[in-house]
């Protein structure tokens, strides 16, 4: 898994590579939410998503090689304001979920 480095701003945009794929994010406030964007590609994947806690953000029907993840203190909603302290972004693999897939079932 990898961690994605949030700023503690309650709108903040980057882009980055991962598994031959770029992807563009915007990460945005709204009253007490944050809603997400993903471009992957240059093809619009999520657009003002409601961002939750250890929900996957990239919908079934796009997920080609992983999935990102916000990781919260007790399931919060994510929140700017606690970005970088107990709370943070996570990419992971689809081997990486699989894997966590099956460890849950357990």
């Amino acid at each position: 898994m990898q961690q994605i480095n949030l700023q503690a701003a309650p709108n903040q945009s980057f882009t980055m590579q991962l598994n031959c794929n770029l992807y563009d994010f915007a990460v945005k406030t709204g009253g007490n939410f944050t809603f997400v964007d993903i471009v992957r590609n240059g093809t619009f994947i999520v657009l003002g998503m409601r961002a939750v806690a250890g929900t996957p953000l990239i919908p079934y029907r796009y997920l080609e090689d992983g999935n990102f993840l916000f990781i919260t203190a007790n399931q919060e909603y994510p929140f700017y304001t606690q970005f970088g302290l107990s709370q943070t972004l996570i990419y992971a693999s689809q081997d990486e979920l699989d894997s966590f897939r099956v460890t849950a079932r357990r």
